[in-house]
């Protein structure tokens, strides 16, 4: 049995590369939208989705817990994870779903709440999401390091 918080991450994230179609995605992209969908949860001033506590990194904000969740995903089969090189020559991943994992931590309240919050999202360009993910508030009075409170 696997930690049920990383099981928990797994389900929403394997549930955000369904709703945007089952194709490949990166990594960068999926990191985003697990902030921004707590983000918006926690402004309704009831718990987040993930329980994930992002911390501000250079490219913004990140856990371990999301590598954790996305190696447990990949070792079930759930995802396959692809490493390309970018342009600029940095190295980036693209996460593709293979099937929906559901160890039971989801409600279908829940799920049908994640599909509202990132649909309006998940046509936004990486830039975009950066964009918006960088402005939020939680993320601008956080140093670099630091836990975002959310």
């Amino acid at each position: 049995m696997y930690n049920s918080k990383i099981e928990r991450i797994s389900e929403i994230l394997c549930l955000l590369l369904h709703i945007m179609g089952g194709e490949s995605f990166s990594k960068t992209k999926l990191v985003k939208l697990l902030y921004l969908l707590d983000v918006v949860k926690s402004r309704k001033g009831v718990p987040k989705f993930s329980g994930i506590t992002f911390k501000s990194y250079y490219y913004g904000p990140y856990s371990d817990e999301i590598e954790e969740s996305i190696s447990l995903l990949s070792s079930l089969g759930y995802v396959t994870i692809k490493k390309d090189i970018g342009f600029s020559g940095n190295s980036y991943y693209q996460i593709q779903l293979n099937r929906l994992a559901d160890f039971g931590h989801l409600t279908d309240r829940e799920k049908i709440e994640i599909k509202e919050i990132v649909s309006p999202l998940i046509n936004r360009s990486l830039n975009e999401l950066l964009n918006i993910t960088y402005s939020t508030k939680e993320f601008k009075k956080t140093s670099f390091g630091e836990a975002i409170s959310l």
